[in-house]
C-alpha cells in the first residue's frame, strides 16, 4: 500500500494524469463534423522535429547556459544555492541531435522541397504550430482546474507520536499515539454543490498506546452543510468560472482549427496564420497582399529573377554591339555610356531581386521552423504550364551570349593584329605577327563549345520543341470550336468585347502540318550552322600549317 501511495505522488504520474486529462477534454470539443478538427489535445512533438527532447520528460539533464547566469544557481546574493542541479546530468545540446537525419538532403547538403513537402515539414519543426497545440492544452487544463472544484475531494492524514516521560517524573512512562489526521480529521470527504452548497464529512480515528496504563481509542464522525445565502451564491455566481472555461476552450478547439488552415496558407502564399487559442477571436484574418508570400512567393522571385538575367545577358550583347560600332566610328561615345546606365541600371535591379530573395528564403526557413544556415531550394512544377519558354531553352541562350561575348573578344584580339584593308599589307615593310597563328588556334575551344550547344539544341530542344507542337496539333480542334463559339457570341451580343475579328478566326491557328514546316525550317538552319562551323573549324585547324608554307615562301 505504501509503495502504491509512493508511485501515486511521482511527477511522472500527474504528468500522465494532466496528459490523458487535456486529450479527454479537448476530444469532447472537437466532436463537431463542420470544424474537421485534427487536435488530439497532444503535445508530444514528432522525434523529427529540432524540438523533440530525447531525454527523460521528467528527470532532463541541464542544457547548456550562460556561465555568468549558471553561477546564480549555485550561489546568489551570498546564499548557497540548491546543490542538486546536476543530478540528472548535462547535456550539450540545445536541440534534438538526430533531426538533421531526417532531412531529405541531396548530394550537395542541399534540401529540395515542393510545396507538400514543405508544408509537411513545417508541421513537424514549427514552433508557431508547436505553440498553438501547448496553449490549447493549458485552456484544457483550465476546465479540468475547475471541474475539479465540482468534484468529491477526499482527503486523509496520518501523525504518529511517541512521548517518553523519563525515570525522574512522578509518573513515569512512556506513550505512542497514532492520529489519522493532524487536526482530528483523518479522514476528510468534501463536495461542492452546483448551488454553492457546500458538503463535508470527516472521520478521525485516535489510538493512544501507554505502556504504564491503559490503552485507549477514540473516533469522531461528523459532516457539515454551508449554503451561501447572499454573497456568491445561485448558480449564475458558482458556474460562471467553470461555464467560462468550458466555453473558451471550445472557442481554443475551432480557433486551432482555423489556425492551422491560415497556418498552410501562410506556408504556401505568405498570407498569415492568423490568431491561434486564447487570441481575440474577433480579429479578421489577414487578406491577401499585393504580392505573394510563402512558397508561392519564392517561385514567383526566382521567375523575376531568370527574367531578369536574361535581361542583363541580352543588355550585356546589346552593349557589345554598341562599344564595337563605337569602335568603327558609327556610334558616339554619349550612346555608348547611356546604353551603359541602361545596363548598370538592369544589373542593379537584379542584385537587388537576389538580396530579397534571400530574405524571403530566409524568413521561409524561420516559418518552417528550420535554422538560416540550412541549404534549402524550393522547386516545384506548379509554374511550368505558364512558361511560355523553358528555363532550358533560356538558359542556352544566356550560354551562347557568353559563348559569342568570348569569341568576340578572341576576333577582337585578332583584328588588331590583321591590318584593315589589302594596301597596308602590301606596303613594302609591313611584318606579319609571329602570335598570330596561337591567336587563331585559340579560336578552336570557342568552336568546339559552339558546336556542342548546337548538337543540344537539335537534340534535347528540338526534342522538347516537337512535344510542344504535338500537344498544341492535339488540342487544336478544341481551340478552333471555343473560338467558332467565343466569335459566335460577340456576333449575336450574348458578350461585349472591343476585339477585332480576325484574332478569334480559326485558320490563324497553325495546323500541325504548317507547324511541322516550320520546325523543319529551325532544324535545317541548325544544319546548315553545324556545318558552317565545321568548316570554319578546318580552316582554324589548317591555319598554322599554311602559315609555317607562307613563312617559307617569303624566306
Amino acid at each position: 500500500m505504501l509503495s502504491f501511495l509512493i508511485s501515486g505522488c511521482h511527477r511522472s504520474y500527474y504528468r500522465r494524469q494532466a496528459d490523458n486529462e487535456a486529450r479527454r477534454l479537448i476530444q469532447q470539443k472537437s466532436c463537431d463534423p463542420r470544424w474537421n478538427n485534427s487536435a488530439d489535445g497532444s503535445i508530444e512533438i514528432d522525434p523529427q522535429s529540432r524540438m523533440f527532447d530525447p531525454f527523460s520528460a521528467d528527470h532532463p539533464p541541464i542544457p547548456p547556459d550562460d556561465p555568468s547566469s549558471h553561477s546564480l544557481m549555485h550561489c546568489v546574493n551570498g546564499k548557497r544555492g540548491f546543490p542538486h542541479w546536476h543530478a540528472n546530468g548535462d547535456t550539450s545540446y540545445v536541440e534534438s541531435p538526430e533531426w538533421r537525419a531526417y532531412l531529405p538532403i541531396d548530394k550537395n547538403g542541399i534540401v529540395r522541397l515542393d510545396v507538400d513537402s514543405a508544408y509537411q515539414m513545417a508541421l513537424i519543426h514549427s514552433t508557431d504550430l508547436q505553440s498553438q497545440r501547448e496553449s490549447l492544452y493549458l485552456s484544457a487544463l483550465d476546465v479540468s482546474v475547475e471541474r475539479f472544484g465540482f468534484d468529491s475531494r477526499l482527503f486523509a492524514g496520518y501523525n504518529s507520536f511517541v512521548t517518553d516521560s523519563g525515570s525522574d517524573r512522578a509518573i513515569p512512562g512512556t506513550t505512542i499515539s497514532s492520529d489519522f489526521g493532524s487536526d482530528s480529521s483523518g479522514f476528510n470527504w468534501t463536495k461542492m454543490g452546483i448551488a454553492g452548497t457546500e458538503f463535508a464529512v470527516g472521520l478521525a480515528n485516535n489510538i493512544l498506546w501507554n505502556f504504564s496504563g491503559p490503552q485507549t481509542a477514540t473516533s469522531i464522525i461528523d459532516f457539515s452543510i454551508m449554503q451561501p445565502l447572499l454573497r456568491n451564491a445561485g448558480r449564475d455566481r458558482i458556474l460562471e468560472a467553470l461555464t467560462q472555461a468550458e466555453r473558451t476552450l471550445l472557442a481554443d478547439v475551432r480557433q486551432l482549427d482555423r489556425f492551422r488552415r491560415g497556418f498552410y496558407l501562410n506556408i504556401v502564399t505568405g498570407r498569415g496564420a492568423g490568431a491561434g487559442p486564447g487570441s481575440n477571436y474577433l480579429v479578421a484574418p489577414q487578406g491577401a497582399g499585393g504580392g505573394a508570400g510563402g512558397y508561392i512567393g519564392l517561385l514567383q522571385q526566382q521567375q523575376q529573377i531568370r527574367i531578369q538575367e536574361f535581361n542583363v545577358s541580352q543588355l550585356e550583347n546589346v552593349l557589345e554591339q554598341f562599344r564595337e560600332f563605337f569602335r568603327r566610328e558609327r556610334i558616339n561615345s554619349l550612346q555608348v555610356r547611356q546604353f551603359e546606365g541602361t545596363l548598370y541600371s538592369a544589373q542593379d535591379t537584379l542584385l537587388t531581386l537576389k538580396t530579397n530573395y534571400q530574405t524571403s528564403l530566409d524568413n521561409f526557413k524561420q516559418d518552417l521552423g528550420l535554422p538560416p544556415g540550412l541549404g534549402l531550394e524550393v522547386e516545384d512544377s506548379l509554374l511550368n504550364k505558364f512558361e511560355f519558354i523553358s528555363d532550358e531553352i533560356t538558359q542556352r541562350q544566356l550560354e551562347i551570349n557568353i559563348l559569342r561575348s568570348k569569341t568576340g573578344e578572341q576576333l577582337n584580339l585578332i583584328d588588331e593584329l590583321v591590318p584593315a584593308t589589302v594596301e597596308e599589307i602590301v606596303t613594302d615593310g609591313f611584318t606579319w605577327p609571329e602570335d598570330l597563328p596561337a591567336k587563331v588556334a585559340q579560336l578552336l575551344p570557342f568552336l568546339q563549345e559552339a558546336d556542342q550547344l548546337i548538337s543540344q539544341l537539335e537534340s534535347v530542344d528540338a526534342e522538347q520543341i516537337v512535344s510542344d507542337l504535338q500537344r498544341l496539333a492535339e488540342i487544336r480542334p478544341e481551340r478552333v470550336e471555343y473560338l467558332a463559339e467565343l466569335r459566335a457570341s460577340i456576333d449575336r451580343g450574348e458578350i461585349l468585347a472591343d476585339v477585332e475579328p480576325a484574332i478569334l478566326q480559326s485558320d490563324s491557328i497553325l495546323d500541325s502540318k504548317e507547324l511541322q514546316e516550320r520546325l523543319d525550317i529551325l532544324l535545317a538552319f541548325l544544319a546548315k550552322t553545324k556545318q558552317s562551323l565545321a568548316e570554319i573549324r578546318t580552316i582554324v585547324e589548317r591555319f598554322d600549317s599554311e602559315w609555317n608554307q607562307l613563312n617559307d615562301a617569303e624566306i
